[in-house]
C-alpha cells in the first residue's frame, strides 16, 4: 500500500489540497495566501495581513503569530536536522530565522538593504 500524495495549492482564493492520484481538490482555507510550505511535519502559510500560520498537515490545528516583517512573505523553510528551526523569505530578500518553531523571529539576512 502507498500513501496518497497531497499537494497544497495556495493563492488569492485560499488554500486547496489536491490528491495527486485522484485529482480530487478540497478547499481548506479561504482568503488570500502569499506563501505555503512544509516545515518539518507541519505546514506554514502566510497571509497578506502579515500573519503566519503554523499548522498540522490537515491544516485543522494552527497557531497564528504576527510576521516579523510587514513585507510579503514568499517562502518558508526548515532545517532538516532540526525542524523547529524555521526560515522565511520576504519579497525584498530579507531572511528571518526562528530558533523555536515560530514563537520568535530574528532578522538573519538583510538582502533588501
Amino acid at each position: 500500500t502507498t500513501d496518497p500524495v497531497v499537494l497544497y495549492l495556495a493563492g488569492p482564493e485560499g488554500i486547496q489540497s489536491m490528491d495527486w492520484g485522484t485529482s480530487e481538490v478540497t478547499s481548506l482555507v479561504s482568503g488570500p495566501v502569499s506563501a505555503i510550505d512544509r516545515v518539518g511535519q507541519r505546514v506554514a502559510y502566510a497571509t497578506p495581513d502579515a500573519m503566519i500560520h503554523l499548522c498540522d498537515e490537515a491544516l485543522s490545528v494552527c497557531t497564528t503569530t504576527p510576521s516579523p516583517s510587514t513585507d510579503t512573505i514568499i517562502q518558508f523553510a526548515s532545517e532538516m536536522a532540526n525542524p523547529s528551526i524555521l526560515y522565511l523569505l520576504t519579497a525584498t530578500s530579507q531572511v528571518f530565522r526562528s530558533p523555536d518553531g515560530g514563537a520568535t523571529w530574528e532578522l538573519f539576512i538583510d538582502g533588501g538593504s
